[in-house]
């Protein structure tokens, strides 16, 4: 139990800084910088921004990302980016409502494979080998 709990201090003590350097970012008018290429292809294939609202997504998953951070960076698709702010946002609502969320039982990358009852599948990235291949 007392691993446990150095954990979960440890993570609260993360969230804390994490958030102070947020708001000084803000605050100064500090520009996110932009995804790489690996994190931005990560995001658009393992966040279901196309089909399930980032309301549903915090309620299914939200538990499980205490250590959400997608929403630090920017995104080139518009869509993704909105998606992924808007569950950082919500994700902090909850932390705030809950004293600090609960602890992981995931990594910050979301499992593609859902439960047997649901069909969502990840959203395909298509790379420029993919789309030549598709020429010819």
């Amino acid at each position: 139990m007392a691993r446990k709990r150095r954990i979960e201090e440890l993570t609260r003590r993360w969230q804390e800084r994490r958030e102070e350097r947020r708001r000084t970012q803000s605050r100064d008018g500090v520009p996110r910088e932009a995804a790489d290429p690996v994190r931005s292809a990560r995001a658009a294939s393992a966040f279901p921004f196309r089909r399930m609202t980032p309301a549903d997504y915090v309620a299914r998953h939200g538990a499980d990302m205490v250590g959400f951070t997608y929403d630090d960076y920017t995104y080139a698709d518009a869509a993704l980016q909105a998606w992924l702010e808007e569950v950082g946002r919500l994700l902090r609502l909850r932390s705030d409502r809950h004293g600090g969320g609960n602890m992981p039982g995931t990594a910050e990358t979301p499992d593609t494979t859902e439960t047997p009852d649901t069909t969502e599948t990840p959203d395909p990235v298509e790379t420029p080998d993919d789309s030549e291949a598709q020429k010819t």
